[in-house]
């Protein structure tokens, strides 16, 4: 996608937020906890994005730290020195690392700090719990932020502010659309919009395969299936007319869409593809129950 397609889909997705917030009126200070690949991801749009920005990250790996220092990103040794001398927390770790994480940095973070959060299955209450003072955010992004191309699910806690949420557009949208919602919808988030790439990827695997048998080569039909699952997905997103009405225009009587979309519903596509989504979402909601069962009102 062209970068101009690229900034015409941020602003539909409320990206282009106006000043206010923490960044409205001075420096964007940003701190990365864990440069792993949504850290890295993040730190990559927003250098492209929001270059006036501050951003650091805290990582203990050398592998990862080399990374960041190559691409200009400051390293932090100690994460309490690390938020100290940020605005804004974004935790790029693990569901299992954020207890570790929480409990050192909690006692160094304020009221005004917006601490947001990317880990999957850990609910509000868990983090603010934890953390007494700091406004929380949580978010679902997906793979694809690697592209710049995710789609992230913005979700307030109890004291985020408006501003908060306009702020934690501006930065999401730097790695692709980004919009709020309540946090009672993210499990459902995390099972199509987090687990969906995979299920996109094997389908644009068994695309190719298909193209292998009846006779294109393996890498020309990779490259085919791919492309095919891009445009289609731009398709629906900047024509807004519903996916069975452009399926509908592609699928002429007696043609070889229809015989292909017939083959497709006899063997259960769909309902698998739906079910696909409803067993990750359960998956979701039982890791999040058990982050619940540890976590009371602040």
């Amino acid at each position: 996608m062209s970068s101009s397609s690229q900034d015409k889909t941020r602003s539909k997705a409320g990206g282009r937020v106006g000043s206010g917030g923490i960044a409205g009126a001075s420096r964007m200070r940003l701190v990365i906890v864990g440069f792993g690949q949504m850290g890295e991801a993040l730190a990559r749009g927003m250098l492209a994005t929001h270059p006036d920005a501050q951003v650091s990250t805290v990582d203990v790996l050398e592998e990862r730290i080399r990374v960041a220092k190559a691409l200009g990103i400051k390293v932090a040794e100690d994460l309490q020195d690390a938020a100290k001398s940020s605005d804004i927390l974004v935790l790029c770790v693990k569901p299992k690392q954020v207890v570790g994480v929480l409990d050192k940095a909690a006692s160094v973070l304020t009221e005004h700090h917006l601490l947001i959060s990317i880990a999957a299955g850990v609910p509000l209450c868990y983090i603010e719990k934890r953390v007494q003072k700091a406004r929380v955010i949580r978010v679902m992004p997906n793979i694809n932020a690697t592209v710049r191309e995710a789609f992230t699910v913005i979700a307030p806690g109890k004291r985020a502010s408006p501003s908060d949420c306009e702020e934690a557009v501006k930065i999401f949208s730097s790695i692709g659309r980004a919009e709020v919602a309540d946090e009672t919808v993210l499990d459902a988030v995390t099972g199509l919009g987090g687990s969906g790439p995979g299920f996109m990827f094997a389908v644009i695997d068994a695309l190719a395969d298909g193209g292998a048998r009846v006779g294109l080569r393996r890498d020309l039909a990779i490259r085919m299936a791919a492309q095919v699952a891009l445009g289609s997905g731009k398709l629906v997103l900047e024509s807004g007319k519903h996916p069975s009405e452009l399926k509908d225009a592609v699928a002429t009587p007696a043609g070889t869409t229809i015989e292909g979309l017939y083959q497709m519903e006899k063997a259960g596509l769909r309902a698998t593809l739906i079910d696909a989504v409803t067993e990750a979402t359960k998956k979701s909601r039982e890791i999040s129950e058990e982050f619940r069962k540890h976590s009371v009102s602040p």
